[in-house]
């Protein structure tokens, strides 16, 4: 129900007793609870006595001119100083308690050697500073249609906590817009769930998980609790799980009032160290809230630490940004008891109030006879997150393409993609001849619509642009989205041809040279006796020669 005061209303409040007076005709008491207010205008000065709304009023230059919180007592609401005001933001009816409808599974998780979460089995331990998850699987088929303003309220193991602090976390639809938002209040061991959006569907399903771990004001090691994992079972609690072999460990959580808890092992490994130093320094936002407590002890066979001796309080020394402890010799010797391990605990204030959300602390250990070891480490981030199924609702996108210089010409072969708030594609856009292209069934909910390719000729346009496809449009939103031609491209002039170089004079040739005369033949003389052969013989290899020379000088001419 909504009801709309658009007339003019004057309203005084005077000795206990509430008098209504109106300038226009209208008078009217106004003491209402749980409805949906829609104030629209307020000409004269007025005072307003609502109930049960919080509200925000604004005046003619759109500035805040009164903030009020009024309750079902009647609080007081003043006017706006030039006597205009509206009323712009105001509350809704209260939704629904979906408790009784949905199908809850709940499942408690813890992390195996390789880190997997897995399921906690009645007789498992957990550590005492080990992490947990809660997992929830939601089925709201029995609840018809989630409306905005509905509620679900869930439930964990009073000995679980999710943080010290008040945490809030993102409900979201299968494609990535928020639906929702998840509250989880210290020491309720409640999560409430607010729908922010309208979801429709028959088959409405969900998931929801968070992380936990022992509250470790409310619980003792060694003994068992019960949990719920598809039955009653019990899990015990476990001692705390140490990093064995450590030289230097250190760990940080929150703890109530935006303050931190850090926590420092140092030579687990059982050393001896000379003339031990241990520096710690705290992280940007951080001041020290408490005293430093240090203890000399050793580890018993359940693992648990057993103190020796306090460490001096001479032996630490604060600075600018955290602290010095002269640790001496280890092991340190009390009664022939050695207690080679140094425990060290302090708290530290958030200063921005927890904005923050990671908190950093560094630890150094030195020694005369050990390499320096050096730690940074953040606090414990405790986390959450849930999604829910279904559809909430869908509409139609249009996108319109045009001319920037010519609304009245459309442009085809422009191509955009539509992203969801996930940074996921959903859709994909081309333009037709009639400059318009669309998708139809895209689910409510905020776009970024981004051209990847433009009409040819034209600029292609960088800008993404930010869209609601929502019920309030009646499921059709429409973005016109112009392009700027491309600027013509000058032709270059052409160049001169060069001129062509002049052919260069030919040689004279040479005069062929003059054949030599040949040299006349040696006459042969006649053989002696006995030379006859050799005389054959010889004559034969000149006429040979004298073939070949013949044969070679032909070939050549």
């Amino acid at each position: 129900m909504k009801k709309m005061l658009k007339s003019s209303l004057a309203m005084l409040l005077m000795m206990g007793s509430l008098i209504s007076l109106s300038t226009t005709g209208i008078a009217e008491e106004q003491v209402i609870e749980n409805q949906t207010i829609s104030l629209e205008q307020i000409v004269e000065p007025s005072e307003e006595v609502i109930a049960n709304i919080d509200k925000e009023l604004i005046d003619q230059n759109d500035s805040v001119a009164v903030v009020t919180e009024t309750d079902s007592k009647n609080a007081l609401v003043n006017e706006a100083e030039d006597n205009s005001m509206v009323v712009k933001e105001y509350d809704t009816e209260p939704g629904r308690d979906l408790s009784e409808c949905v199908e809850v599974k709940e499942t408690l998780m813890k992390q195996d050697e390789n880190g997997k979460w897995v399921p906690v089995k009645p007789g498992d331990t957990i550590g005492l500073y080990e992490k947990t998850k809660m997992e929830y699987d939601l089925n709201f088929s029995n609840c018809g249609e989630i409306k905005k303003g509905d509620k679900l309220t869930l439930k964990f193991p009073k000995e679980l906590e999710h943080s010290k602090a008040e945490a809030t976390f993102p409900i979201y639809d299968e494609n990535g817009n928020q639906i929702g938002t998840a509250v989880i209040k210290p020491g309720s061991n409640e999560v409430e769930i607010t729908f922010t959006e309208d979801v429709f569907g028959n088959d409405i399903k969900g998931e929801l998980s968070f992380e936990t771990r022992w509250d470790t004001e409310n619980i003792e090691v060694g003994k068992e609790y019960p949990i719920i994992e598809n039955g009653t079972g019990n899990i015990t609690v476990g001692p705390p799980v140490i990093g064995e072999g450590q030289l230097l460990n250190k760990t940080g959580k929150e703890i109530e009032g935006n303050k931190l808890d850090w926590s420092v092992k140092i030579n687990q490994q059982g050393l001896v160290i000379e003339d031990a130093v241990y520096t710690d320094t705290l992280g940007p936002n951080q001041k020290l809230a408490s005293e430093i407590y240090a203890k000399y002890g050793y580890y018993d066979t359940n693992n648990e630490f057993v103190a020796v001796k306090d460490v001096d309080s001479s032996q630490i020394v604060l600075t600018e940004d955290g602290f010095i402890i002269n640790l001496g010799n280890l092991p340190y010797v009390k009664d022939g008891i050695e207690a080679f391990v140094v425990e060290i605990s302090y708290h530290t204030e958030m200063t921005d109030g927890g904005e923050s959300g990671i908190y950093y602390n560094s630890g150094k250990l030195t020694g005369k006879n050990i390499e320096t070891e050096e730690v940074e480490v953040h606090n414990d981030v405790i986390e959450g997150e849930g999604s829910i199924g279904g559809n909430v609702g869908t509409g139609i996108l249009e996108i319109l393409k045009h001319d920037s210089a010519d609304k009245q010409k459309l442009l085809a072969g422009a191509e955009f993609d539509i992203i969801n708030n996930a940074g996921k594609v959903v859709a994909h856009i081309v333009t037709q001849e009639n400059g318009k292209g669309s998708v139809k069934n895209i689910p409510y909910g905020d776009y970024t619509v981004v051209e990847t390719k433009a009409p040819d000729g034209y600029e292609l346009d960088a800008t993404p642009h930010k869209v609601t496809v929502a019920k309030d449009d009646k499921g059709l939103v429409t973005i016109s989205i112009p392009n700027k031609k491309t600027d013509p491209t000058v032709p270059t002039d052409p160049t001169d041809p060069t001129d062509p170089t002049d052919p260069t004079e030919p040689t004279e040739p040479t005069e062929p040279t003059e054949p030599t005369e040949p040299t006349e033949p040696i006459q042969p003389t006649l053989p002696q006796t006995g030379e006859k052969a050799a005389v054959w013989l010889t004559a034969i290899g000149v006429l040979l020669v004298v073939s070949v020379a013949v044969i070679k000088f032909k070939k050549v001419n």
